[in-house]
């Protein structure tokens, strides 16, 4: 009895940290091979421990099983109520210490890793690829604890209320975990004597046997879990307004760009299923989408030093995610109706969106202000990617033709969706949604509006507008393919067929421009601003366009009617613009890992004066990553056209996880100006611990975190637990010992002496 006890108890411990290491939650895994190369593999240890002990069960159907099966497991063993509730009750007791080693080990490197850091939030490693706050929020534990937090910070609970939260969810979670154990157990007993009394278990094997019953136990344990395992001009607007631009741009990084933009007040809330109290106080709503923009928006945060802490942390914009504003509607209201609306959008445009945040806020206090109402801003997220949602953004455009019909066309054809050809957009952000103008009319007065701008405006006073727009880049885009002077936007669209304009739309305009050169185009004849409309502007509007841009050193041209090829060309002569140069950085290798970076000169012109630098590609690893060999930096004094140079380093890699090595930076000259450039980013992946191997690293830690605690106390903290260890183990082998002599005495006492064969009895008369 004592021995099924303990061995009960043993296997209990071993399965629960087991599956737990199989079956945790992937977001978790997630943020454990984000922080692993910073803390070491005791965050991957210590999130094993969360997802157990701090998982709500009744949420996350594989912990329920979990718990459940062990609990049953328990009973079917131990047989005995008592005896197997006691057992269950210390398995679990069992899993404190152990999740708090846990949290002690984490604890531990977290002064070394503050002290090297730069900044409050220095310390945190770049993000990987692909995590984002959907990914966060999708994790247990950990998801539920940043919105709390979220909502804290944007002043949806004060701080007893915040406590409060953290600490019920907690108690609640934590104390659901013993009532599944004794239930589970008490049915897993009553289960075991009904094997029992069917002798199906050979509750008392013999010696010969125990050990193919124990194997074939492990085999049905283990094929039981398998599949467990696995974005004005003189026109005039009448009642109704649809307008619509497009814009192709270059600028003096190379980086060439499209633009559109559509707006149309004939649509309305009801036409996207919005109706009733659902759209009261509704002022907007919009859905964003991107892709390939990161990189840009980290270019810039990073020119600003004081912004280097929170480079990390660009990437956690989810791919999709949508904003819907209230005004004036109290905050309860305002976020149960927001549901509607998303749902709304998620339907028109084909993207699933989930609640993320949310906040109000009351603009300003006083007098002056008492009119301006309270704003309340919900935030949902989608994982749907960029090329989803841009194949819907036009969807309430395409109908009208013209400049939708051409940028449709351009989406269809993957060019303006980043990764879907080799021509494809290097980057992409799309929008779409609508604005209400009577939720914001409610506050702001008509008659404070000029006539002239009321005559201009019209319809967009009133109603509702419904509106699209998006922007893709090409990085190289700038360049020149046919050794003309002459670029064409229409090249970045995949098409040779002029775009026109909408036969329904009330005012059209294209415009296409390049930064100015020293010589301005070689002059007014070589304009390098284009501007087409659909109608015709008063002189007075046109000398305004020309001085606003010729005081920039820009050449207009504006003409009125229906575009032409020339409308989509610039001549670039007079602009310099960066060499044709690649720069790529590659590792290999596992525990000591080689990076190497190659800048290549794919131009006819010579690079001089050429500067690698990728001394900061470590940063953001205080911990887990060092330079063993090599050099960061390379400079050459030219690199002619057509060949490479290249650095190699070598560093090591300590720590589980995803490293994120940040992009090496590049300075050269060519055709006498300075230019630069940066390479890609890239990942290496240093493996978890094999989830089989996971019992045994958390035994081995609780005991090293209980020796330093007891070290602490008494000094011999190595000695003390030494003897508890020693005792147990001594335990175990005892009471094996008297399961064994227990099992062969009731073998002895059957075999019966046997008599003689020339003994006889006497026989009684």
């Amino acid at each position: 009895m004592h021995m099924r006890k303990i061995g009960a108890y043993l296997l209990g411990v071993f399965l629960l940290l087991l599956l737990g290491a199989a079956l945790i939650h992937p977001s978790l895994l997630v943020v454990a091979d984000w922080l692993g190369p910073v803390f070491g593999s005791s965050v991957y240890l210590a999130l094993t421990m969360a997802f157990l002990m701090l998982g709500d069960p009744l949420g996350i159907p594989i912990l329920l099983f979990i718990w459940l099966f062990v609990a049953l497991l328990i009973g079917c063993i131990v047989r005995r109520r008592i005896g197997a509730v006691g057992v269950v009750l210390l398995v679990w007791l069992t899993m404190l210490p152990i999740m708090a080693s846990t949290v002690f080990a984490i604890a531990e490197n977290v002064p070394n890793i503050l002290q090297g850091a730069d900044g409050p939030m220095g310390w945190l490693p770049p993000l990987p690829s692909g995590m984002t706050l959907t990914s966060i929020f999708e994790a247990p534990i950990v998801g539920k604890f940043v919105k709390v937090a979220l909502e804290a910070l944007n002043g949806n609970m004060d701080r007893r209320m915040l406590v409060e939260q953290v600490i019920v969810g907690l108690v609640t979670d934590v104390a659901l975990k013993p009532v599944l154990l004794v239930v589970g157990t008490l049915i897993g007993v009553e289960l075991g004597r009904l094997v029992e009394k069917r002798g199906l278990n050979g509750l008392k094997p013999s010696p010969k046997t125990a050990p193919t019953k124990a194997v074939a136990m492990l085999l049905i344990v283990c094929i039981s879990l398998t599949p467990l395992i696995p974005s004005v001009s003189g026109v005039r607007f009448g009642e109704e307004a649809y307008t619509e631009a497009m814009i192709g741009a270059l600028d003096k990084k190379g980086r060439a760009y499209i633009g559109d933009a559509f707006a149309d007040t004939s649509s309305t809330l009801s036409g996207m299923g919005l109706s009733g109290s659902d759209t009261d106080g509704l002022a907007a709503a919009v859905v964003i989408s991107h892709s390939g923009v990161i990189d840009i928006l980290r270019k810039l945060i990073s020119q600003d030093s004081s912004l280097d802490e929170v480079t990390s942390l660009v990437n956690l914009l989810p791919p999709t995610f949508a904003v819907v504003v209230y005004l004036g509607v109290p905050e309860a209201t305002a976020l149960q109706r927001s549901v509607s609306v998303s749902g709304a959008l998620s339907s028109t445009y084909g993207v699933s969106l989930s609640k993320l945040t949310s906040f109000s806020m009351q603009p300003g206090e006083g007098n002056q202000t008492e009119q301006m109402p309270l704003i309340t801003l919900a935030f949902y997220q989608s994982s749907s990617d960029v090329g989803v949602f841009a194949d819907n953004y036009l969807t309430q455009f395409r109908s009208r033709g013209g400049f939708a019909d051409t940028i449709g066309a351009a989406v269809d054809n993957g060019r303006l969706v980043p990764g879907e050809t080799l021509d494809s957009a290097s980057g992409a952000v799309f929008a779409a949604g609508f604005v209400n103008v009577d939720a914001l009319m409610t506050y702001l007065s008509i008659e404070d509006i000029p006539e002239d701008v009321k005559g201009t405006l019209g319809a967009f006073l009133s109603g509702s507008i419904t509106f699209a727009g998006g922007v893709s880049f090409w990085d190289n885009g700038a360049q020149p393919t046919d050794g003309s002077d002459n670029f064409d936007f229409l090249d970045l669209l995949g098409t040779s067929t002029t775009p026109s304009y909408s036969p329904t739309s009330d005012f059209s305009t294209l415009l296409t421009f390049a930064p100015p050169g020293e010589n301005v185009g070689g002059g007014e004849d070589v304009p390098n601003i284009k501007i087409s409309t659909s109608v015709p502007l008063t002189q007075e509007e046109l000398d305004a366009v020309y001085r606003f841009f010729e005081d920039m050193g820009y050449v207009v041209r504006v003409t009125q009617g229906a575009p032409s090829p020339d409308n989509f060309q610039i001549n670039t002569a007079d602009l310099t613009l960066p060499l044709k140069v690649e720069v790529t950085k590659t590792i290999t290798g596992g525990e000591t890992a080689t990076v190497t970076v190659t800048v290549t000169n794919k131009d006819t012109e010579p690079m001089t004066s050429v500067t690698l630098d990728d001394s900061d590609s470590l940063l953001g690893y205080a911990e887990g990553v060092d330079l063993v060999s090599g050099d960061t930096t390379g400079t050459w004094a030219v690199i002619p056209p057509g060949e490479s140079r290249t650095i190699t380093y070598k560093v090591r890699i300590d720590n589980p996880g995803v490293y994120t090595l940040e992009p090496a930076s590049l300075s050269y000259t060519g055709n006498g100006v300075e230019f630069s450039d940066t390479s890609n980013r890239i990942e290496t992946v240093a493996s978890r611990p094999f989830f089989l191997f996971v019992p045994f690293e958390l035994t081995a830690l609780t005991w090293m975190m209980g020796s330093q605690l007891l070290d602490m106390v008494t000094g011999r903290g190595v000695i003390i637990m030494s003897v508890i260890t020693l005792g147990f183990v001594a335990l175990v082998v005892w009471d094996g010992f008297r399961s064994y002599k227990r099992w062969r005495k009731p073998k002895e006492a059957s075999v019966a002496p046997q008599p003689e064969s020339g003994d006889k009895s006497e026989a009684h008369p």
